[in-house]
């Protein structure tokens, strides 16, 4: 079982797809783990992930394969182990990526890493400079500073505001002024759009912790200006609204139902039984919601 704990084909790419944790630690010692924790059944042990104890034995089988070593070291009981970077599991970076996220603190990510429960610091930042290039990459692929998360063929909108932070400390020596964009795409029914896929990370072992840069069109912005101070719009192509818009026989009709309804209650002495307009225009379009809209920013 030894032999198999140094035999793990787990690589992190980018992303963590559904069964990387079962593939990451070797079946043997996954059913030892569940057979200790949870006792020698043999009818359990043919179906291990409906039991109560899988999530369980998966992160202790994986604890086990992120520590174990070839051959013993001789290092000083203060200093943290060195771990192979063959051996990581989905856990120990999950870990390390979840605490970095919520506390920014390299003091507890190396705290937890001194355990034996996650990657270090150092590694860390090798991970997120290894996504940043990756994405960066498909920047420059693409041609076009495009969040990874939206996908193709999808109606998008976008706004745009100003970021300022103009500090008024007196021993501040700078401030920042910059533009927030904000993207949203709305997927329907019909169409949920093409998915771009997760950029690869590079898996050639490199050690870089610094990130690429952006592509010189997306970060040098040229300056614009109106030469003269009066500006003429072009003039516009056909109806300026839609001939529909907020005039139309079916919008009435359900204006009217509403004020019905709530005139039906008020007679009754039923003012609870009518509903707000926005709650009555929502239960009825209930069944024509559309799915969630992805949403990105730049900066």
């Amino acid at each position: 079982m030894r032999k198999e704990l140094f035999t793990s084909n787990f690589s992190f790419d980018g992303s963590f797809h559904a069964n990387c944790q079962q593939e990451s630690v070797p079946p043997s010692l996954f059913a030892l783990v569940n057979m200790i924790l949870d006792g020698a059944n043999i009818k359990d042990q043919t179906n291990l992930v409906n039991t109560d104890t899988t999530r369980p034995a998966l992160a202790i089988s994986q604890l086990m394969v992120f520590n174990s070593v070839k051959h013993a070291r001789n290092v000083d009981s203060s200093s943290s182990a060195r771990h192979n970077r063959s051996q990581e599991t989905p856990l120990q970076l999950y870990l390390s990526l979840k605490i970095h996220a919520v506390t920014r603190s390299r003091g507890l990510v190396d705290t937890v890493c001194y355990l034996g429960l996650c990657v270090s610091y150092d590694r860390l930042l090798q991970l997120t400079s290894d996504i940043a290039n990756g994405v960066c990459q498909r920047f420059r692929i693409e041609d076009v500073v495009c969040p990874p998360q939206l996908r193709h063929g999808l109606f998008t909108t976008g706004a745009v505001d100003n970021i300022d932070h103009n500090p008024s400390s007196a021993t501040a020596k700078d401030s920042f002024h910059g533009t927030g964009i904000s993207l949203m795409q709305h997927p329907t029914h019909t169409n949920g759009g093409t998915d771009r896929g997760v950029p690869v990370i590079s898996q050639n072992g490199s050690s870089t912790k610094s990130v690429i840069p952006l592509p010189t069109t997306y970060t040098t912005v040229p300056p614009a200006a109106i030469k003269t101070k009066e500006f003429s719009a072009p003039p516009v192509q056909g109806p300026a609204r839609p001939a529909n818009f907020l005039t139309s026989a079916a919008a009435t009709e359900n204006e009217y139902a509403w004020l019905g309804r709530v005139k039906a209650a008020v007679e009754k002495s039923a003012v609870d039984s009518w509903k707000l307009w926005s709650a009555y225009h929502a239960d009825a379009q209930q069944s024509v919601i559309p799915p969630a809209a992805i949403n990105a920013s730049l900066h």
